[in-house]
C-alpha cells in the first residue's frame, strides 16, 4: 500500500466546530516538528470562518477530498447532504443521503479505478498507491459521521505539504505523556505516548491504540508496526500475522519498505509480504537511497549496483563505486580502477575505462584522461573531442588551450570545435578583452583573439601583457642598425590593442640598449607613464609619457625626470642632467639646456643657466630676463627680488628694470606680504609698496638709488 498523495488542489481553508460554538476561534498553531527523520510540514492558518453546523463542516470536508487527483466532484457548500451531487463528468454523478453514504460511494469509485490499473509499470504502481492512500484517508474520515464532534478541525498541511482538514495536533503539545506527535500521513498521525506508538485519526481520536514498541507511518493503506515482531496494521486497526526474519523496517513510498533481516541482509518488501512471503528485490549487504527515492544503491561483496523502487535490477552489483558529479543527473561509475559516466536513463554513457573524469564546468564540459591523453567530454550528448597531451580550463570566452603530441598549441571552443589547429609553440592567457599572446615555432610572436583570428600579426621577437589602458610592449628585430658584422639589433616598441605602433623603434634606445616597461600609473590624470630601463641592470634610466585618451606619444625622447604639469599645461623635463620645457602635446618649448627650472610664477619660470647664473623664461620657454643673477625669487606685484652676490639684493620688474638696484643688504616681503621691506648696510628699513613707490625713509633711499644707478653707468655712457 502506498503513501497518500492528497492533491495540491486542496486549497480551501476551513474550521470545523460543533453547533453553537463561537465563530471567533483563534487560528491554528503550526504542527509540532517530529523527532524522527521524516519530513514535517508546518500547518497553514485558517482563512475561513468556523463552520456554523456539522453538516456545513462535512460539506467542506467533501469539497476538499473531492478535489483529490483526477476524481473531482463539484459540491456547493450550501447543498444539503441528501441532494444529488453533480460531478464534472456526467457518468460519475452520484446521490448521497448522508455522510457515511458519501464515504461509501467515493470508496467504491476509487476501488473501481484501482481495479482497472493492472499493468506492472512504475506509473501503474504509483497510481494504485494513490488510490489506496485515498481509501485510507476515507477510513480516517469516518470519525466525522458523528453529530457530536468535540474538537475543532482546521485546514492544515499534511506531511506532503497538501491541504487537509484535521484536528490541530498542536493541542497535544505540552502533554508530558507524548514523546512524538508526527504530522498526518494518509489521514493518520503517528504518535508515541507513554513510550509506545499508536495513531490518531483526523478527529484526533486514538483510533489505533498506543501499544507498539516501533511503528512506521502509513504507506499506501498499511503501516508496519512492531510488538516483539513486525506485522502490518490497516486504517481500521486490523493486524496481520507476524513477519518472519525481519529485524528493522523503513517505510519508503507506494507501499514499499526497506527491511533488514535478522542475518543483516537488506531487501525491499511490499504491503503484500505477509501473504506472498516474497521480497520485491534480492537480498543485499546494504541498500541506500540514491536518486529521488526511486533508484537505490545496493552493495554485495564490496561491489555496487542499482535497483529501482519495485526491486528490479537497474544494473548488477559489479561496480566499485557510484558517486555524484557536480552536474545533476550525471554520475561517475568506477570499475577495475577505471571511471566512466552514468545518467538517469541508467545506461552507461561513458565506459569506465578512464583514469580520471573531472567535474563539469559551466559549459557542461569535463576532461577525461587515459593512456591516450586528455579529451574534452560534453555532458549534453557525451560527445568527446580528440585526445591531447594537455587541455587547459575553459576561460570566460568559452575557449580552452590544447597541446598536441608535437607540443604545439591550439584552441577548442565550448562546442568542441577546433577554432585553431595546434600550430603555436605557446599561447598565453586571454586578457579581459579576449586577446592572448601566441608564438610560432620560429620564435615570432603576436596576439590572437578568442575566435582564433590574429589580432596582432606575429612579427615580433617577444610580446608582453597589455596594461590597464590597452598598451603592450613588443620586441622587434632591427636590421642595418650599425652593429658589427651586420648583426640584427633588438628594440622595443609599444603597440595598442589593434597593433598600431604608439612608440616606434628609437635609435637612442638601440644605442643605449634600453627597454620599455609599461605601468598602470597616470601622471596628471592624463598621461601613461612608461619606464625606460637599461637592458642589463634593469635600472630605470628615464620615462616616457603617452596620453591615455588618444595614445599620442607626448615625449619623443626619454627624460630622466618629469615634473608635474603646471597651470599653463607645460611640463618641465630633464635629460642629460639639463632641464627643458614641453607642452601638453609634447612640443618642445625649451630644449634641455638649463641646470634647473623652477615652478612657474606669474607666467615666468626662474631658470639657471649652465654658467650657474639665474634668469627667467617666459611661458613659451624663451629667455625673458638675462642670466646675470646669483639668486632669484618669485615675482610679486610684477616685481621680483634678485641678487648679484652677498649684500647685493635688488628688485626688478618684468623687463629687468632695476626698480631697486642690487645694492642692498636684503629685500623681503613684509609680514602681511603686501609690501617689500628693503634693508641697507646701516640697517635702515625702506618700504616699497605694490606700485613700486617708496613709503619710508624715502630721501635716503632715493639718494642710494641715484648713486647705484650712476655707478652702474658704462664708460661709454660717461663719455657721452
Amino acid at each position: 500500500m502506498k503513501n497518500l498523495l492528497i492533491s495540491t488542489l486542496f486549497v480551501c481553508s476551513c474550521l470545523f466546530a460543533i453547533e453553537g460554538q463561537a465563530q471567533n476561534q483563534p487560528s491554528p498553531k503550526p504542527v509540532a516538528k517530529s523527532v524522527t527523520n521524516d519530513d514535517i510540514v508546518v500547518t497553514s492558518k485558517s482563512t475561513l470562518q468556523p463552520a456554523r453546523t456539522v453538516e456545513e463542516a462535512r460539506n467542506r470536508f467533501m469539497s476538499l477530498f473531492n478535489l483529490y487527483r483526477d476524481y473531482s466532484v463539484s459540491i456547493d457548500t450550501t447543498t444539503s447532504i441528501n441532494e444529488k451531487v453533480t460531478s464534472k463528468n456526467p457518468q460519475q454523478d452520484i446521490t448521497v443521503t448522508n455522510f457515511g453514504n458519501y464515504l461509501t460511494k467515493i470508496a467504491g469509485i476509487l476501488t473501481k479505478k484501482m481495479d482497472k490499473v493492472t499493468a506492472n509499470t512504475t506509473e501503474a504502481r504509483a497510481e494504485r498507491s494513490h488510490y489506496l492512500s485515498g481509501l485510507n484517508t476515507l477510513k480516517s474520515a469516518k470519525c466525522l459521521e458523528s453529530d457530536e464532534q468535540k474538537r475543532v478541525l482546521a485546514t492544515t498541511k499534511d506531511a506532503n505539504g497538501n491541504s487537509l482538514m484535521a484536528f490541530d495536533l498542536n493541542d497535544l503539545n505540552g502533554n508530558s505523556r507524548y514523546g512524538l506527535i508526527e504530522n498526518y500521513h494518509e489521514g493518520f498521525a503517528r504518535i508515541r505516548k507513554d513510550q509506545v506508538y499508536g495513531y490518531l485519526n483526523l478527529c484526533g481520536d486514538e483510533i489505533i491504540t498506543c501499544q507498539y514498541e516501533r511503528a512506521e507511518p502509513f504507506n499506501a493503506g498499511r503501516a508496519l508496526v512492531k510488538r516483539v515482531d513486525w506485522f502490518f496494521v490497516d486504517g481500521e486497526g486490523n493486524e496481520t500475522e507476524a513477519l518472519e526474519n525481519i529485524a528493522e523496517v523503513k517505510a519508503l513510498k507506494q507501499g514499499v519498505y526497506l527491511v533488514r533481516t535478522l542475518t543483516g541482509k537488506q531487501a525491499f518488501i511490499d504491503n503484500n509480504y505477509d501473504v506472498t512471503k516474497v521480497s520485491l528485490s534480492q537480498f543485499y549487504d546494504g541498500i541506500d537511497s540514491f536518486y529521488k527515492k526511486e533508484v537505490f544503491k545496493v552493495r554485495n561483496n564490496k561491489k555496487l549496483g542499482l535497483i529501482s523502487l519495485n526491486g528490479k535490477t537497474v544494473f548488477d552489483a559489479i561496480y566499485d563505486n557510484v558517486e555524484s558529479t557536480n552536474l545533476s543527473g550525471i554520475y561517475r561509475i568506477y570499475q577495475n580502477k577505471g571511471v566512466g559516466l552514468l545518467d538517469t536513463t541508467w545506461a552507461i554513457r561513458t565506459s569506465p575505462t578512464y583514469d580520471f573524469i573531472s567535474d563539469f564546468n559551466s559549459y557542461g564540459l569535463a576532461t577525461a584522461k587515459n593512456v591516450k591523453g586528455t579529451a574534452i567530454l560534453r555532458a549534453k550528448d557525451y560527445k568527446m573531442s580528440k585526445f591531447y597531451q594537455s587541455v587547459s580550463d575553459y576561460n570566460e570566452f568559452g575557449v580552452s588551450t590544447v597541446k598536441n603530441e608535437g607540443n604545439l598549441y591550439g584552441l577548442v571552443d565550448s562546442n568542441l570545435n577546433v577554432i585553431v589547429a595546434p600550430k603555436y609553440s605557446s599561447i598565453g592567457f586571454f586578457n579581459e578583452i579576449g586577446l592572448a599572446p601566441a608564438c610560432y615555432p620560429d620564435g615570432k610572436c603576436g596576439f590572437i583573439k578568442y575566435d582564433g583570428t590574429e589580432q596582432i600579426k606575429a612579427n615580433y621577437e617577444a610580446v608582453g601583457n597589455f596594461n590597464t589602458f590597452g598598451l603592450m610592449v613588443a620586441r622587434t628585430a632591427v636590421e642595418n642598425c650599425g652593429q658589427p658584422n651586420n648583426l640584427v639589433c633588438k628594440a622595443d616598441v609599444i603597440l595598442d590593442r589593434t597593433g598600431n605602433v604608439i612608440v616606434p623603434v628609437n635609435d637612442e634606445s638601440i644605442k643605449n640598449k634600453f627597454h620599455y616597461e609599461l605601468t598602470d600609473s597616470l601622471r596628471d590624470k592624463r598621461f601613461i607613464v612608461v619606464n625606460v630601463k637599461e637592458d642589463k641592470s634593469n635600472v630605470t634610466k628615464g620615462f616616457l609619457l603617452i596620453h591615455k585618451d588618444n595614445f599620442q606619444l607626448i615625449t619623443s625622447t626619454a627624460y630622466q625626470e618629469i615634473r608635474p604639469m603646471d597651470v599653463l599645461g607645460n611640463i618641465r623635463v630633464q635629460k642629460g642632467g639639463k632641464w627643458g620645457i614641453i607642452d601638453s602635446m609634447g612640443r618642445t618649448l625649451s630644449k634641455p639646456l638649463y641646470k634647473d627650472i623652477k615652478r612657474i610664477n606669474d607666467s615666468y619660470y626662474p631658470a639657471q643657466h649652465e654658467n650657474g647664473k639665474w634668469g627667467y623664461l617666459n611661458k613659451k620657454g624663451k629667455p625673458q630676463i638675462p642670466f646675470e643673477y646669483d639668486e632669484v625669487r618669485n615675482y610679486r606685484f610684477g616685481f621680483a627680488p634678485v641678487s648679484k652676490g652677498k649684500g647685493q639684493w635688488g628688485l626688478i620688474n618684468r623687463f629687468n628694470a632695476k626698480l631697486v638696484p642690487c645694492a642692498f643688504r636684503s629685500v623681503n616681503l613684509n609680514a602681511n606680504e603686501t609690501k617689500f621691506e628693503i634693508v641697507d648696510e646701516d640697517n635702515t628699513v625702506f618700504v616699497i609698496n605694490d606700485q613700486g613707490d617708496c613709503e619710508t625713509n624715502c630721501p635716503k633711499f632715493e639718494d642710494l638709488r641715484s648713486k647705484a644707478n650712476k655707478a652702474a653707468e658704462t664708460p661709454t655712457t660717461q663719455k657721452k
